[in-house]
């Protein structure tokens, strides 16, 4: 759900907060209800209580976590005409939590997890996504007959393990082209929630910067695709799982919802005459 979007001005005194709020709302962002591509359009955005500034960064307050439900199935399935093996969203670890740190408090890094007070896992040091737990071990078992079950994740964990440190206050990773070019925050008295930062260049945010002064302090549009295929040189849709080959025996070690691909396009600021 998205709740809230404000715009900054990074050349301010307040570099990394939030300046003025320009939409308010709850907007469900449903993925999985929509096309590739389809759009989320906001309408006209009034400016006129904005200060003048040369504004770079969104702001958006969102769910903090995550639904998806999904299944797959075995990479190794082979034979015509047999019915392949498959896994699926389960409940074992579906439900949600806010814990952040230390990492090692909801995170455990093995393919043979056992500490079911951890219910995120991801195989070595070296792995950057955190998936959430799909049974209290890997297992190979079928769940063919089974129904996918609806977990929740963490967005603001996913965030977190990638943390460069550069920002305080925030959580942030570093893109190609920027070294802070998005960042996350808790909302503070509620933990249901959490605020991004979105700051210029970054690959899916469009028309940013601009400069608003009396000339132009009028209206905007903004329109939200989640649906979009392909942001950049990187596919990411659908529910990723995690596999793990134990001596021979392929088994799955936990799921992530994936990115959602979002691209925010923002109209230049106008007045009408």
């Amino acid at each position: 759900m998205l709740y809230e979007l404000w715009i900054g001005d990074p050349s301010s005194n307040t570099p990394n907060e939030p300046v003025c709020k320009i939409w308010e709302g709850s907007q469900p962002i449903e993925r999985y209800r929509n096309l590739a591509g389809q759009v989320a359009t906001g309408g006209p955005i009034d400016l006129s209580s904005c200060p003048s500034g040369n504004y770079a960064s969104l702001h958006a307050i969102t769910s903090r976590h995550s639904a998806f439900a999904g299944n797959t199935v075995f990479p190794d399935a082979t034979g015509a005409g047999n019915s392949p093996k498959m896994v699926r969203t389960t409940s074992a670890f579906a439900a949600a939590d806010t814990s952040l740190a230390p990492l090692t408090s909801w995170l455990e890094t093995s393919t043979s997890h056992s500490d079911d007070t951890k219910t995120y896992v991801r195989p070595s040091l070296s792995w950057n996504t955190a998936y959430k737990k799909l049974a209290t071990a890997p297992s190979s078992a079928d769940l063919s007959s089974s129904e996918d079950q609806t977990m929740l994740h963490d967005d603001l964990k996913a965030i977190f393990i990638n943390d460069t440190g550069l920002v305080s206050g925030w959580y942030c990773e570093t893109g190609a082209s920027h070294p802070t070019e998005w960042c996350a925050r808790p909302v503070s008295g509620d933990p249901s929630k959490v605020e991004w930062r979105f700051e210029t260049p970054i690959d899916g945010l469009n028309g940013m910067p601009f400069t608003l002064d009396e000339s132009n302090k009028c209206t905007l549009s903004l329109d939200l695709s989640y649906y979009t295929t392909n942001v950049g040189s990187a596919e990411e849709v659908g529910v990723k799982f995690l596999w793990h080959n134990d001596s021979g025996t392929l088994k799955y070690l936990g799921a992530y919802p994936g990115d959602d691909g979002l691209t925010i396009t923002i109209s230049p600021p106008t007045c009408s005459q």
